[in-house]
Parts: C-alpha cells; structure tokens; sequence
C-alpha cells in the first residue's frame, strides 16, 4: 500500500491513503492533490511544509518508478503549490528585558542574549530543559518572533 511506502519520517506522518485503500499502482495524481489539501485543511500546515512532503513523496514515487513498481510517477503531474511569503516580526525592547531578567544566570541566559544581540533569527524555546524553561514557556513571549532586529547607526 501507500502509506507504508510514502510515510513521512520526521514526523510519523503516513498519507491517509491506507484507510482510502489506494494502493500504489492506482495512486493518481488527483489522489495527491486531494492530500494536500486536506493537511492544508485538516491540520493547518503552511504550503511550505506540504512542499516538503511532496517533495518526500515525489522521491519515494520516482524510486517505485525507477524500480518498475509503477508505470509514471503521478506527483509529477501534480500542480506545485506556491510557497508562503514569509513576514517577519521582532521583539520589543519591553519583551527582551522580561527575557534576559528570566534567562539571567541560567544555563541558556548568554545563548539567549548571544542571540539578541547578534540577530540570531530563531531560539526554539521549546527544546529548553532545566529550571529556565519553566519561567521562559510562561512568558507572554511568541516563539515566532525573531529575537532582535540590528540596525546600524549612520552617523
């Protein structure tokens, strides 16, 4: 079947086409289509990360193909999504100093302000362990948010 073939790694993702019963050599285009849209849908992915699952699928469908388990590889013949913009957005001074006085003396406080200072453009907060992450998490402080932005003083 599909699913097992196409099962997405990083995240134990399987399409839904086991409990659709499709089995690789009928799997359409359409089929990938309607997949797509329903993650989109159903689980509110950006299209950037279905671009990489079907990027992942399309792999795995052109080593069937290239294996003679199917005919044509049906992902080629899928419309390609158009990748999101990305907007960034920054923390204000107000939210930076709650950071650093959380942070401060912790095993994360210099990588935290490291990062600030530098223009770092991501900390996963959610991969902290330890005293810290508990007081951080708790912060009204979106981990979307790049940490600073740098600029320069013309003078």
């Amino acid at each position: 079947m599909v699913a097992g073939h196409l099962q997405e790694k990083e995240n134990g993702f399987p399409p839904n086409f086991r409990e659709k019963g499709i089995y690789l050599k009928e799997l359409q285009p359409k089929h990938l289509q309607d997949f797509y849209q329903h993650v989109l849908k159903e689980f509110g992915l950006t299209t950037n990360i279905v671009l990489h699952y079907h990027a992942n699928i399309r792999q795995a469908l052109q080593h069937a193909f290239e294996t003679d388990m199917i005919p044509s590889n049906p992902a080629d013949k899928v419309r390609r999504l158009k990748k999101d913009q990305f907007i960034g957005s920054y923390y204000t001074s107000d939210e930076l100093n709650d950071l650093f006085e959380v942070v401060k003396g912790g095993p994360v406080g210099l990588a935290v302000i490291l990062a600030a200072f530098t223009g770092c453009g991501e900390v996963k907060l959610s991969d902290l362990n330890g005293p810290s992450a508990s007081s951080i998490r708790q912060l009204p402080l979106s981990t979307r948010l790049s940490l600073c932005r740098i600029r320069a003083n013309k003078s």
